[in-house]
Protein backbone atom coordinates (compact mmCIF):
# COMPACT_ATOMS: atom_id res chain seq x y z
CA UNK A 1 0.00 0.00 0.00
CA UNK A 2 1.24 3.49 -0.47
CA UNK A 3 0.52 6.83 1.03
CA UNK A 4 2.10 10.07 1.26
CA UNK A 5 5.01 10.56 3.94
CA UNK A 6 4.12 12.30 7.13
CA UNK A 7 7.00 14.02 8.91
CA UNK A 8 6.40 10.89 11.34
CA UNK A 9 7.82 8.73 9.13
CA UNK A 10 11.17 11.03 9.54
CA UNK A 11 12.90 8.55 11.53
CA UNK A 12 12.05 5.61 9.97
CA UNK A 13 13.15 7.00 6.58
CA UNK A 14 16.26 8.26 7.69
CA UNK A 15 16.97 4.72 9.24
CA UNK A 16 16.08 3.11 5.94
CA UNK A 17 18.89 5.27 4.46
CA UNK A 18 21.09 4.52 7.13
CA UNK A 19 21.19 0.84 6.49
CA UNK A 20 20.65 1.43 2.27
CA UNK A 21 23.96 3.42 2.53
CA UNK A 22 25.83 0.34 4.96
CA UNK A 23 24.15 -2.03 2.20
CA UNK A 24 25.38 -0.03 -0.87
CA UNK A 25 29.07 0.53 0.93
CA UNK A 26 29.58 -3.25 0.80
CA UNK A 27 28.55 -3.43 -2.92
CA UNK A 28 31.03 -0.33 -3.27
CA UNK A 29 28.33 1.86 -4.71
CA UNK A 30 28.65 4.99 -3.07
CA UNK A 31 25.97 6.85 -4.39
CA UNK A 32 24.34 7.12 -0.93
CA UNK A 33 26.74 8.37 1.98
CA UNK A 34 26.67 10.10 5.17
CA UNK A 35 26.29 14.38 3.31
CA UNK A 36 23.39 12.75 1.04
CA UNK A 37 20.38 12.24 0.95
CA UNK A 38 19.70 14.34 3.98
CA UNK A 39 16.90 14.53 6.57
CA UNK A 40 16.62 17.66 4.98
CA UNK A 41 15.97 16.42 1.51
CA UNK A 42 13.43 14.13 2.97
CA UNK A 43 11.56 17.25 4.87
CA UNK A 44 11.74 19.30 1.84
CA UNK A 45 9.99 16.06 0.01
CA UNK A 46 7.59 16.01 2.70
CA UNK A 47 6.52 19.43 2.17
CA UNK A 48 6.35 19.25 -1.56
CA UNK A 49 3.92 16.36 -1.36
CA UNK A 50 6.23 14.17 -3.55
CA UNK A 51 7.40 11.37 -0.86
CA UNK A 52 5.82 8.48 -0.93
CA UNK A 53 5.72 4.96 1.86
CA UNK A 54 5.39 1.95 0.86
CA UNK A 55 3.56 -0.01 3.57
CA UNK A 56 3.70 -3.86 4.37
CA UNK A 57 2.78 -6.71 7.15
CA UNK A 58 5.90 -7.15 9.58
CA UNK A 59 7.33 -10.19 8.71
CA UNK A 60 9.71 -10.80 11.82
CA UNK A 61 6.98 -10.58 14.61
CA UNK A 62 4.01 -12.61 15.38
CA UNK A 63 2.07 -9.78 15.41
CA UNK A 64 -0.21 -8.31 12.08
CA UNK A 65 1.45 -4.92 12.46
CA UNK A 66 1.93 -2.92 9.15
CA UNK A 67 5.49 -1.21 8.76
CA UNK A 68 7.15 1.46 6.40
CA UNK A 69 9.40 -0.54 4.57
CA UNK A 70 10.61 1.56 1.54
CA UNK A 71 9.91 4.80 -0.06
CA UNK A 72 10.30 6.81 -3.70
CA UNK A 73 10.20 10.39 -4.53
CA UNK A 74 8.12 11.23 -7.79
CA UNK A 75 7.89 14.93 -8.99
CA UNK A 76 8.38 17.03 -11.91
CA UNK A 77 11.58 18.48 -10.95
CA UNK A 78 14.07 18.19 -14.05
CA UNK A 79 17.50 18.43 -12.56
CA UNK A 80 19.93 20.47 -15.06
CA UNK A 81 22.30 17.75 -15.43
CA UNK A 82 19.46 16.05 -17.77
CA UNK A 83 19.92 18.76 -20.23
CA UNK A 84 23.10 16.85 -22.32
CA UNK A 85 20.99 13.50 -22.36
CA UNK A 86 19.96 12.03 -25.43
CA UNK A 87 15.96 11.70 -24.44
CA UNK A 88 13.63 9.87 -26.16
CA UNK A 89 11.60 13.03 -25.91
CA UNK A 90 12.66 16.35 -26.15
CA UNK A 91 13.49 17.71 -22.74
CA UNK A 92 11.46 20.49 -22.40
CA UNK A 93 8.70 17.95 -23.09
CA UNK A 94 6.52 16.97 -19.48
CA UNK A 95 7.70 14.28 -17.30
CA UNK A 96 7.57 12.43 -14.41
CA UNK A 97 10.75 12.37 -12.81
CA UNK A 98 11.89 9.50 -10.12
CA UNK A 99 14.54 10.57 -7.44
CA UNK A 100 15.31 8.49 -3.95
CA UNK A 101 14.26 5.16 -3.89
CA UNK A 102 15.08 2.88 -1.37
CA UNK A 103 14.04 -0.42 0.50
CA UNK A 104 14.61 -1.47 3.22
CA UNK A 105 16.80 -4.64 3.28
CA UNK A 106 14.88 -7.01 5.36
CA UNK A 107 12.02 -6.43 2.53
CA UNK A 108 14.00 -6.96 -0.19
CA UNK A 109 13.89 -9.16 -2.88
CA UNK A 110 9.63 -9.65 -2.24
CA UNK A 111 8.92 -7.43 -5.64
CA UNK A 112 9.04 -3.82 -3.92
CA UNK A 113 11.42 -1.80 -6.24
CA UNK A 114 9.23 -3.49 -9.11
CA UNK A 115 5.98 -1.77 -6.88
CA UNK A 116 7.48 1.27 -6.65
CA UNK A 117 8.30 1.86 -10.00
CA UNK A 118 5.27 0.41 -11.19
CA UNK A 119 4.21 3.38 -8.88
CA UNK A 120 5.43 6.01 -10.40
CA UNK A 121 3.96 4.68 -13.80
CA UNK A 122 0.85 4.96 -12.40
CA UNK A 123 1.75 8.61 -10.99
CA UNK A 124 2.58 9.60 -14.46
CA UNK A 125 -0.54 8.78 -15.98
CA UNK A 126 -2.68 10.42 -13.10
CA UNK A 127 -0.83 13.57 -13.45
CA UNK A 128 -0.93 12.76 -17.49
CA UNK A 129 2.04 12.28 -18.36
CA UNK A 130 3.46 9.25 -20.12
CA UNK A 131 7.20 9.83 -19.85
CA UNK A 132 9.28 9.04 -16.90
CA UNK A 133 12.89 10.17 -16.09
CA UNK A 134 15.17 9.10 -13.42
CA UNK A 135 19.06 8.22 -13.22
CA UNK A 136 21.10 5.99 -10.83
CA UNK A 137 24.99 6.07 -10.03
CA UNK A 138 26.66 3.57 -12.47
CA UNK A 139 27.64 1.62 -9.43
CA UNK A 140 24.15 0.71 -8.29
CA UNK A 141 23.90 -2.68 -10.20
CA UNK A 142 20.83 -3.29 -8.38
CA UNK A 143 18.90 -0.23 -9.22
CA UNK A 144 20.23 -0.51 -12.58
CA UNK A 145 18.97 -3.76 -13.21
CA UNK A 146 15.64 -2.63 -11.98
CA UNK A 147 15.10 0.41 -13.98
CA UNK A 148 15.89 -2.05 -17.54
CA UNK A 149 13.70 -4.54 -15.75
CA UNK A 150 10.57 -2.68 -15.50
CA UNK A 151 10.70 -1.05 -19.28
CA UNK A 152 12.95 2.04 -18.63
CA UNK A 153 15.85 2.27 -21.85
CA UNK A 154 19.35 3.54 -20.41
CA UNK A 155 19.52 6.91 -22.44
CA UNK A 156 23.38 8.62 -21.27
CA UNK A 157 25.47 9.43 -18.80
CA UNK A 158 25.60 12.23 -16.60
CA UNK A 159 28.04 13.36 -13.55
CA UNK A 160 26.92 14.87 -10.14
CA UNK A 161 27.47 16.08 -6.70
CA UNK A 162 31.25 15.34 -6.92
CA UNK A 163 31.14 11.81 -8.02
CA UNK A 164 33.86 10.21 -10.17
CA UNK A 165 31.41 7.91 -11.26
CA UNK A 166 28.99 8.60 -13.68
CA UNK A 167 25.41 8.36 -13.11
CA UNK A 168 23.17 6.51 -15.86
CA UNK A 169 20.10 8.00 -17.00
CA UNK A 170 16.94 6.43 -17.74
CA UNK A 171 13.53 6.88 -19.54
CA UNK A 172 10.58 5.23 -20.39
CA UNK A 173 7.62 6.40 -22.37
CA UNK A 174 4.44 4.34 -21.21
Amino acid sequence: MFRYAEYDDIEVIMSIVAKTITLMKKEGNPQWNEDYPTKEVFINDIESHSLYIYETLDTTTHYESVVAAAFICINDICPIEYSTVDWSKDITEEATYVHRLAIDPAYRRMGIGKALLTFADDMAKYERTDYLRSDTNSMNRGMNALFEKCGYTKRGEIYLRFFPEHFNCYDKVL
